[in-house]
């Protein structure tokens, strides 16, 4: 019976660290279109705002731009590449 309990420890520290990973991966941001001249990231908020830039500066760089952002709208950031 205690070799019963003892998994039943082991998996619900594994659901916990699971659930942990699924809602750390839920806040960081991705992106979701560009082209040569914009680009847009969603899951963008406050504290994040920084990893969504290097996102956009990624894809504009591939056209020789850099990004500007633009109003947002809710957890959507709008950038465009100048």
């Amino acid at each position: 019976m205690i070799r019963g309990i003892n998994r039943f420890k082991f998996m619900n520290k594994v659901f916990y660290i699971l659930i942990l990973g699924v809602l750390l991966n839920s806040c960081t941001p991705v992106l979701q279109g560009s082209s040569p001249g914009s680009v847009i990231v969603g899951r963008c908020f406050i504290d994040n705002v920084g990893e969504a830039l290097a996102i956009a500066q990624s894809q504009c760089q591939k056209h020789g731009k850099n990004a500007v952002q633009k109003p947002s709208s809710g957890n959507i950031c709008f950038y465009e590449c100048k």
